[in-house]
């Protein structure tokens, strides 16, 4: 099969493909947080600092994040850091970027959780493309 080109890179070592699931272990307070945050600006914006980090997301396509270890307050400004990273609109970079907090979930209601966020995902990617055939129609 052809050679399916990293769309995650650190420095010139390709460290993700599409469609890959990649997690982030270390130690507590080794800087997990920072280093998920500029994944995540990185693959959804051009430019800027990120720690070494660079990549873009294929077109079409949208980073589904889960966060099973932080409290909601602290996933939610590590969401809102990564997006001011990228100096993005919100509502553009929302299209690109869904994070979720599990935490405290149990094993059960994480699986049933994110099959749930992956449904959602699907039912907006179709909204979308049927809004955008519509605008395209539209005549004023």
């Amino acid at each position: 099969p052809p050679a399916t080109e990293p769309v995650l890179w650190l420095g010139d070592c390709g460290i993700a493909k599409p469609s890959d699931i990649v997690v982030v272990s270390a130690q507590v307070k080794s800087g997990k947080s920072a280093v998920i945050g500029a994944m995540m600006a990185c693959a959804i914006s051009e430019g800027g600092d990120y720690l070494g980090l660079s990549g873009a997301i294929p077109n079409g396509k949208t980073i589904l994040h889960i966060d099973t270890e932080q409290s909601p307050e602290d996933h939610d400004a590590l969401i809102r850091r990564s997006l001011r990273r990228t100096g993005l609109d919100p509502v553009e970079a929302s299209k690109l970027l869904r994070s979720f907090c599990f935490t405290g979930f149990t094993p059960s209601e994480c699986l049933s959780s994110f099959n749930l966020c992956l449904k959602i995902i699907k039912n907006i990617r179709k909204w979308q493309k049927k809004l955008n055939l519509k605008s395209k129609h539209a005549t004023c």
